[in-house]
């Protein structure tokens, strides 16, 4: 990516400059890490894609100290890098290096954890435990990742602005899609039946949401014409189907049901600095937040939001985030 591009990319995905707040967190929240001030003051910070827009490339020293696998995974543009958590005790657990602008995340039903990589223009997928990918899936800066019930992946290329699919365990794409509403694809999910839902900009920067009906089987990309979003960030789908956008200059979450196009509600995030993507709890009764100003994973109450019940303190500059199917959240 160059500077122009990555500019766009910012724009893209809601996150702003030139602001601050100052928020405390409840008393009833579990703060994880140490040395922070959760959520603290925010300073202006520009959320950074591209190795063209980073002044660091050394991660942080890292020393694995147990053998439970992480219970959420999480991208950190700041360091290059994808951190592993147990979410009982906050701990960092794993970490996984050589990448060149870590972004969204996803995993499948056996553990193996998607790394998308623009700066790289790869999808790299890891078995539970290695730090060598298994697979690698090409793209046009991928952005986002996300994996169907039957193993089906869909990359969002934020380059191209089309979605390629990819059957499990297979390196060459059998569909790609893309739509004139759509210069940038940034984020999507896939709900049980098989539908992806994307969001991205059109060429005027304004914020898109569409609905791939049957994922790579779908002869076309359709413009759901959502209304309530200022900026989209990243999705999920709600146990129940209705799928859930990130508002990232809003520190909300919008809620859609299936082909609607007014959000049925609009959940709050009071502790949130700058939220980018999210994931659900293998109960769905929580969602984490990765906030990329604070430096924490943030886990809010489904579907109430309001104040965070629990911090971890991540450090970096945290963006993408997936939960560990096999783990306990």
């Amino acid at each position: 990516m160059n500077a122009v591009r990555a500019a766009a990319t910012i724009a893209a995905i809601g996150l702003i400059t030139g602001w601050a707040r100052t928020q405390n967190a409840p008393s009833t929240a579990t703060v994880f890490g140490g040395g922070a001030s959760i959520p603290g003051a925010v300073s202006p910070i520009q959320l950074r894609l591209a190795p063209a827009l980073q002044s660091r490339s050394v991660g942080p020293s890292f020393v694995k100290r147990a053998h439970a696998p992480a219970d959420v995974f999480v991208s950190d543009v700041a360091f290059n890098v994808v951190n592993g958590f147990d979410v009982k005790t906050g701990e960092q657990v794993e970490q996984l290096t050589g990448f060149s602008s870590p972004y969204g995340l996803a995993t499948d039903a056996a553990g193996d954890l998607y790394v998308a990589d623009p700066g790289a223009s790869v999808v790299d997928v890891f078995p539970p435990g290695s730090t060598t990918p298994s697979l690698r899936l090409g793209g046009n800066e991928p952005t986002g990742v996300a994996i169907s019930l039957r193993g089906d992946v869909a990359v969002a290329n934020f380059g191209s602005g089309a979605v390629t699919f990819f059957h499990a365990g297979k390196s060459s794409p059998y569909q790609t899609l893309s739509t004139p509403f759509f210069a940038h694809v940034t984020f999507d999910a896939y709900d049980e039946k098989g539908n992806l839902f994307v969001d991205g900009t059109n060429a005027a920067g304004l914020t898109q949401v569409g609905e791939a009906r049957g994922g790579g089987k779908a002869g076309s990309i359709v413009n759901l014409e959502v209304a309530g979003l200022t900026s989209a960030g990243g999705m999920a789908v709600a146990p129940g189907g209705d799928y859930l956008i990130v508002d990232t200059p809003a520190d909300a979450v919008n809620e859609y049901t299936a082909r609607s196009h007014v959000p049925v509600a609009t959940i709050p995030l009071l502790q949130s600095g700058s939220p980018a993507t999210m994931a659900f709890t293998k109960s769905g009764g929580d969602f984490f937040i990765a906030d990329s100003v604070t430096s924490v994973v943030e886990e809010y109450p489904f579907p109430a939001g309001g104040n965070a019940n629990k911090f971890i303190v991540v450090g970096g500059e945290p963006v993408g985030i997936a939960v560990n199917p096999r783990a306990r959240p």
